[in-house]
């Protein structure tokens, strides 16, 4: 893990998740954070991301990560696949 920010240094407001099709499902990856989540559609994946990455934020772990606590979430979708 990155050591927290200093309080005068900014947190960066936005994470990039990967998305990607799976067999039934979309699959989306958020490698900074190490959370993978699936959704039936893009609704429902990104209902889905929101609750992961702010499970993985809880308690003071946005600090550690130099990430605010509720992060724009954005979506990378792999065209090629």
């Amino acid at each position: 893990m990155q050591k927290a920010k200093a309080k005068n240094e900014s947190l960066e407001t936005s994470v990039v998740v990967d998305v990607r099709k799976g067999d039934k499902k979309l699959i989306g990856v958020c490698e900074r954070l190490g959370v993978i989540t699936e959704g039936a559609d893009m609704d429902e994946l990104r209902k889905n991301l929101r609750e992961a990455i702010d499970l993985s934020l809880e308690d003071g772990e946005n600090l550690e990560y130099g990430i605010c606590e509720k992060p724009e979430i954005v979506l990378n979708m792999n065209k090629n696949e």
